[in-house]
């Protein structure tokens, strides 16, 4: 009988062990989605344009080939109606409509506690769709460009659950070369994140 409770113990201990080793383990993937808000600093050039901020929405997936090292891809796409200053017209309002499809390397601290920064370099393709309505020319102008975007910077993920967790901040400097122009661009980003 005594036999039969040491093994029980012995099995009791082994499965606690076995979880506690799973608890600590890093998800080998992360999808995250939220709000995003880019403060935009465009090069003034013959238009005038100043500083302007965009808001819109953030999403990634990582992958993760061990607890450090892994892949992102980041799709995003921000929103504000800007004034831009031409000379025979006056200020215009312009719709303006960034999106941004980048990827490349991350790097996070995985560890046991709640809290887990991370760094990436994201490099990849900016599409800028702009629109004005011109009351004096009587018409509207639009269109659309592309061009190059990297996005450097990292942030901190919160754990609440294994599969769930909030990232309270994720900052980028978000430098985007789109029609001749190039503008550098501070992103903020927050929301929630599935752990697999």
């Amino acid at each position: 009988m005594r036999k039969i409770k040491i093994w029980i113990f012995a099995n009791i201990c082994l499965v606690f062990l076995s979880v506690a080793a799973l608890a600590q383990e890093a998800p080998r993937a992360e999808v995250f989605g939220g709000y995003q808000l880019v403060d935009s600093y465009g090069d003034q050039g013959e238009t005038g344009s100043t500083g302007f901020v965009l808001n819109g929405w953030n999403a990634s997936v990582s992958g993760y080939y061990n607890r450090y090292f892994g892949l992102t891809v980041d799709v995003a796409g921000s929103y504000a109606t800007p004034t831009v200053v031409l000379p025979p017209v006056g200020g215009i309002p312009v719709s303006t409509h960034l999106y941004t499809f980048t990827g490349g390397p991350v790097i996070r601290i995985a560890n046991p506690s709640r809290y887990q920064p991370f760094i990436h370099a994201l490099f990849g393709e900016a599409h800028v769709l702009g629109s004005a309505s011109i009351a004096r020319a009587g018409g509207s102008v639009s269109g659309s460009n592309n061009g190059f975007a990297v996005a450097l910077g990292g942030g901190l993920d919160i754990k609440v659950s294994p599969l769930i967790g909030i990232r309270p901040v994720q900052l980028d400097f978000l430098q985007t070369h789109v029609g001749g122009s190039t503008e550098n661009n501070i992103r903020y980003s927050a929301g929630v994140v599935l752990r697999f």
